[in-house]
Order: structure tokens, then sequence, then C-alpha cells
């Protein structure tokens, strides 16, 4: 069954059934041709051992300002080409640890390598991103972060939350939406990370030396006067479709409550994020009202036990079709 996509999406894509898959077979040829391309040597370098003389595409630490530059004048004139060029995916292949992935979307990473390249290698600890497969290799055997930065904030066997300051790790935080804009489509904020904290879920691995994998995360504004509880929300793809998301919009209200605010999902939302919180508010409301037979609680009650904001609860009440108009305000039927 396909989910409808959400207007303004240039994705275009959507959730088929196992029996349309149709197999390429010379699909992983061409994936291992096209890394072997963007590779220094003639073999993949990825499986090799690095040369003592190989040193990293960017051994000095960046400065944020090198990579403001790379972006379009929000102030140009010529609005229709800058428009043009972020529709066009820049990336053909991301390397993010084991997994190799499709990009869906532009993102403005500076394109500082030797010669143009299709093929994005980030390291899934630190984050930083890297033109050649021979250089990331060489990064990977010298990186010796294991996890994100910050604190961990949430603990439950293998998975756990880091509260991550985007004034105090802001290279972190910068490379972590370049990395979020290749897979939402509606994601403007890459650099100005001093007014946000990032929640970031991640898993670890049966062996404490392979260290703790991002799954995904959100992020929030430290000050939200629109009471905003979540500013951006993203699953890797390797990880969708398993329960994260329901669990990172669920910790974005728990931490709603504990502040005694009621929240909201800044818009325009993507299409999965969409679905997902659609899924939550409706589970939430079920689970409320099938343990509260007989009663009937307000909208604004509901609101203050779940800490979800009344417009939220109303559209989701609509489509439940729960919801009528009598006696000149709304009522739960």
């Amino acid at each position: 069954m396909a989910f409808p996509l959400r207007a303004g999406d240039r994705r275009l894509d959507e959730w088929i059934a196992a029996a349309r898959v149709l197999i390429d077979e010379t699909a992983e040829e061409d994936v291992a041709a096209l890394v072997d391309d963007t590779s220094d040597g003639g073999s993949n370098t990825l499986l090799s051992s690095p040369e003592p003389e190989v040193v990293p595409t960017r051994g000095k630490k960046r400065k944020s300002g090198e990579h403001e530059k790379m972006l379009p004048d929000p102030s140009s004139s010529d609005l229709d080409d800058r428009d043009h060029v972020t529709k066009i995916r820049n990336i053909d292949l991301l390397l993010f640890g084991q997994y190799l992935i499709k990009p869906w979307y532009y993102s403005p990473y500076p394109d500082d390598a030797p010669t143009p390249r299709r093929v994005l290698y980030v390291c899934p600890f630190c984050l930083k991103y890297i033109w050649t497969a021979r250089s990331i290799t060489w990064h990977r055997s010298h990186c010796k972060k294991k996890k994100p930065p910050g604190r961990a904030v949430y603990i439950k066997h293998k998975r756990k939350i880091y509260e991550v300051d985007g004034k105090v790790d802001k290279l972190y935080c910068q490379n972590l939406c370049l990395l979020t804009k290749l897979f939402l489509d509606h994601k403007t904020v890459y650099f100005d990370m001093e007014q946000f904290m990032f929640y970031i879920l991640t898993e670890s691995g049966t062996d404490k030396k392979e260290g703790e994998h991002i799954v995904g995360y959100f992020s929030k504004e430290k000050q939200s006067f629109e009471s905003y509880n979540l500013a951006c929300i993203l699953i890797l793809p390797p990880y969708q479709r398993q329960g994260y998301g329901r669990m990172l919009i669920e910790f974005s209200y728990e931490l709603s409550k504990r502040e005694g605010k009621i929240g909201s999902p800044e818009r325009p939302l993507s299409d999965l994020g969409w679905l997902g919180y659609r899924s939550y508010w409706q589970s939430v409301l079920i689970d409320i009202f099938r343990n509260n037979v007989g009663a009937r609680p307000s909208i604004r009650d509901i609101s203050l036990l779940t800490s979800i904001h009344e417009d939220d609860i109303v559209d989701t009440l609509e489509s439940m079709d729960m919801l009528r108009y009598w006696q000149d305000e709304n009522t739960i039927w």
C-alpha cells in the first residue's frame, strides 16, 4: 500500500509492496564501479590499508565562515538560478559507516575535493565529510570518537539519547545538519547552531569497540516564542520504519511535560514526519479514551495531560471522524 506524499515534496517516491520490486542484477556492479572511480587508486581502497603518507582531505579544522561562503546568497537577485541549483541532487551516493545510501535531495556541502566527486564519505561518529575513499579509510583508523558529544539523557538497553548544545559543539551540529539536508527537502538551517539543542538517538553494537551508531535525531529551539517543541526530526534511511521516529516524537513531548509547556512541531513537516506525528497523536488519543471509558474529557483537558497543542488534537480528531461542532464548541464523539 502506497502512502500519499504531501504537497511540495520533490523526492517523488512511495512505499510499495514487495511483489512490485524488480531486482537489477547489475546494480551491485554499478555501485562498486562508482565507488572505485572516486578512490585515489585503481582498486577499492575502502577494503585496503592506507599508505603511510596519505593524509585526509580536510586535515585542518574548517572555520564555520568557510562553510557559509559556499551557500547561495538569499539576498541574491538571481533567485531562479539559485532555486534551480538546489533542485538538483548533487551527491549520487553516501557512504555512512557500513551503509551505502542514495541521497534524496540537494545538500550544500562545500565541494573542496581536488576533482569533481559524486560520492560522499561521512564518518559515522564525528560526522566529518570526506571526498575520497583512501582519506576516509585513513580517518576511520585515526578517529577516536565512538559516540556523539554532549551528555546522555536517556538510556535503555542498547539505545541512548544524547543532548548536544549547538553552541558548544557547533561544528558537529553543522555537519549533522548538512547530512540531514540529504534526506529532508525543507531543511533550511545549516550553520546558525547556537540557538538549538540536538537530541541524538544512538544504538550500540554487540561489541563495545564498535561504538554507538547514530540512528536519528531531532533539534529544538532553546527559546521558541511559538511553543515549538521540535524544529527538525530525521531517522536515517537504514533505520526507518522501525519505531525510532515515534520514540523521538514521544521523547520531545516528555521534555515539554517536564517544562510544563504545550508543544507542537515546527512546520512544514516532511511527508514521513507528518505520517509519524499523525500516527503518534492518534495512538495517544485512543489510549486516553480506552483508559477513561464513559468520561468526556475536553480538548483542553487532553492538551494539559499530553502537552499536545489543541490545534493538533482537533486536526487529529477530525481525521478520525470523532469531532463534532455542537452548541458553539467542538465536542468529541
